[in-house]
């Protein structure tokens, strides 16, 4: 009794879920429930191997056969059902390919917009180009101009220099022949210092009452031309110029000044100019210069080696000493 029971009992399982399987084709069959394949075209097949026949629905004395039969639809149904590897390996393959389809359409986009970009840029690049040759070319232009300028302007100084260099020579050459004419016009004049003065002195008279009674010299009031002080240094007395007529006049009394210098404490020498007398102040502040004086016209000096020399006003004093 027991193998009909099994036999009546997976047939109506395996009808009844073939049953509901062809009723409902699109309804989810749970594979923990149904052992067979979830593909609706196989359970629509008409050649279906899961559709027992009717013997082994009827009670038949052979139910051996029947339930082979089940067992081996079963076996095959069991082996059309989607494995858990089946499905990872499907999925890895589609998630593989819509990768690679993904990656080619998003490399193709970034190309696109990397040369977008590029094209952009180069455009960009090409335009700021464009203007900084523009530039160049008006910088090269400017540039050649000034070249042009400069090249007239160091013309025009050169010819300034030489202009200024000629007047630097005229101008030396017409001060030192200033200075000349000046201390000619003052050959037949002495100095005299340290003269002592007094409030309304006549000067002519004294010098020619001093000059007869110390050394000796008679001279006339009209030998002298004139006779004044020009200012000095303050708190000594001003120095007196004497302008004689006659050269031989001023001569004689130079002859007798050391005598005069002690009788009556003066300074007695030649009128000499100012630029002169800087030149001999600067000679006797010189180390290599021994003596300084002037004498007609002109300024001497005596170096350490007892040599003499002539100096003018423009003279370097240590150039001069080497010639």
């Amino acid at each position: 009794m027991s193998q009909p029971q099994i036999t009546s009992f997976v047939s109506k399982a395996s009808v009844g879920k073939l049953k509901n399987s062809n009723d409902n084709p699109t309804e989810k069959v749970d594979t923990t429930e149904s052992v067979f394949d979830l593909n609706n075209t196989n359970i629509s097949d008409k050649s279906n191997p899961n559709k027992r026949p009717r013997t082994c629905i009827s009670d038949s004395s052979d139910h051996s056969v029947c339930i082979e039969r089940e067992l081996e639809d079963i076996k095959k149904s069991m082996d059309k059902i989607v494995k858990k590897d089946d499905i990872e390996e499907i999925v890895t393959n589609i998630m593989g390919k819509l990768l690679n389809k993904w990656k080619t359409e998003i490399k193709k986009e970034i190309l696109e917009e990397v040369t977008k970009e590029r094209v952009k840029m180069k455009e960009s690049y090409d335009k700021k180009f464009e203007m900084v040759g523009r530039k160049m070319d008006s910088i090269e232009f400017d540039n050649a101009n000034l070249l042009e300028k400069n090249a007239a302007l160091h013309t025009e100084l050169r010819k300034m220099k030489e202009e200024i260099k000629q007047i630097e020579t005229g101008v030396t050459e017409g001060i030192r022949m200033a200075n000349w004419n000046e201390q000619y016009s003052r050959k037949k004049n002495i100095k005299i210092h340290n003269l002592e003065e007094r409030r309304g002195e006549q000067l002519i008279p004294e010098l020619l009452t001093t000059l007869k009674d110390k050394v000796g010299i008679e001279l006339n009031k009209t030998d002298i031309v004139a006779m004044h002080r020009i200012p000095g240094k303050q708190g000594f007395p001003r120095p007196v110029i004497v302008k004689f007529l006659r050269m031989e006049n001023k001569i004689a009394i130079l002859k007798k000044r050391k005598d005069l210098q002690k009788s009556i404490e003066i300074k007695i020498g030649d009128d000499i100019t100012q630029k002169n007398q800087g030149l001999i102040n600067r000679m006797h502040l010189h180390e290599s210069i021994t003596s300084a004086w002037y004498f007609n016209g002109h300024v001497y000096g005596t170096d350490t080696d007892g040599e003499r020399h002539r100096f003018d006003i423009f003279d370097n004093i240590n150039q001069r000493l080497k010639k």
